[in-house]
């Protein structure tokens, strides 16, 4: 993605004010910044797992440069502005402060949030169901939530903890999400314009490439997941059993062209099989 973002911006005399090669570059790099987040997330909990608080605090400030590297993206593209939205409502005919009021909390829950709607579902994960990159969701929500996961296992680190309360945690969580319930949407200066988004791609890609840099990051040899016991990958293998490989063979055999074909064993009840298959040209 950084490479295809330098390429992009090489465009950038050329394409300096059209909107959509703007939001491109805008897109891509948002993905960028998720993808390092992703891998920081998971050397963030590794940190903590075995007590490293040095790697844990590189994780942290990591974590939180992608939180503001976002914040500064989603600054210059008013679509990705949830006051953009507001004065839009605010200009309709007869519009009153009671209705602009309604359009807030409106927009608040259910439209980028279920904050209230599943307050008391079983499955806390539903309140993020929209999962929407918004600039006021990230500078009083989001932001907020990382800081806050941060700050928690930070705590645990410091008293030699390993587990994790979910309990707490989400209580934790809830009280940044009654904070943005509560409160006016905040306002937040920005530069919308195709110049001020390529300005912040710009600035985005040599933080990224400074930070993989920095990090050595690199692909791994092998697969790493928290929710699984420690040196155990038996999750994966456990799918991996499940696979049947087949070889066939093309209506014409002289074409000598062969499918290898990965399909899952399907269960008992017949539900969920899955298959994928991959042509190959047999070599004279």
């Amino acid at each position: 993605m950084i490479q295809y973002l330098e390429i992009a911006l090489g465009q950038a005399k050329r394409q300096h004010d059209n909107p959509l090669y703007a939001k491109d570059m805008i897109d891509v790099a948002k993905q960028a910044i998720a993808d390092l987040s992703n891998c920081q997330l998971v050397s963030l909990y590794e940190a903590y797992s075995s007590g490293d608080s040095k790697s844990f605090e590189i994780a942290a400030k990591s974590l939180s440069d992608c939180v503001s590297q976002m914040d500064g993206l989603l600054r210059t593209v008013k679509e990705y502005q949830i006051a953009s939205i507001i004065e839009n409502a605010r200009t309709l005919p007869g519009v009153t402060p009671g209705d602009m009021k309604i359009v807030e909390n409106s927009l608040k829950d259910p439209v980028f949030t279920f904050v209230n709607t599943f307050a008391k579902d079983p499955n806390p994960m539903m309140i993020d169901y929209q999962r929407k990159d918004m600039l006021e969701l990230w500078k009083v929500y989001y932001g907020p939530r990382v800081e806050t996961y941060i700050s928690y296992l930070r705590e645990n680190l410091s008293k030699n903890i390993r587990a994790i309360d979910e309990n707490e945690l989400l209580r934790r969580y809830a009280l940044v999400q009654q904070s943005w319930m509560e409160n006016p949407i905040p306002t937040v200066d920005v530069h919308n314009s195709c110049d001020a988004s390529i300005s912040a791609v710009r600035s985005c890609v040599s933080w990224l490439k400074d930070e993989t840099t920095r990090l050595a990051l690199a692909p791994k040899s092998q697969l790493q997941n928290g929710g699984f016991e420690e040196g155990s990958l038996s999750g994966w293998q456990k799918a991996v059993t499940n696979v049947n490989v087949e070889v066939r063979t093309t209506p014409d055999p002289s074409s000598n062209v062969y499918t290898l074909f990965f399909t899952t064993i399907p269960p008992a009840s017949g539900d969920h099989s899955f298959s994928l298959g991959q042509s190959i040209q047999a070599q004279p």
